[in-house]
């Protein structure tokens, strides 16, 4: 475990929201190792918002470029996203 991870999971309600975020899409941490290191469920909630809206906006960035890197990107950064499916899709459409 890195150093950076291991300072995360001791206490990562020492941590801002937007710190957290940053970790998460560094993939530093997930949200489960954080909720599992005690992070309150109020901070939780706001992180899923946070990264709610990091993923609104990729996805609006991808569509609104419409270009095989920008779609490729998005689903980089959030396999698991809202519009995974039709993110791979419109990939293996232009491959």
């Amino acid at each position: 475990m890195s150093e950076k991870r291991a300072k995360i999971l001791e206490n990562p309600n020492n941590f801002t929201t937007s710190e957290l975020a940053d970790y998460l899409r560094e993939k530093i941490v997930n949200i489960e190792e954080l909720r599992q290191a005690g992070l309150t469920n109020d901070k939780i909630i706001e992180l899923r918002k946070l990264m709610s809206a990091f993923e609104a906006s990729a996805w609006g960035k991808a569509i609104s470029c419409n270009t095989h890197e920008a779609f490729a990107i998005y689903l980089k950064d959030f396999p698991q996203g809202a519009h995974a499916i039709e993110c791979a899709k419109i990939l293996d459409q232009n491959d």
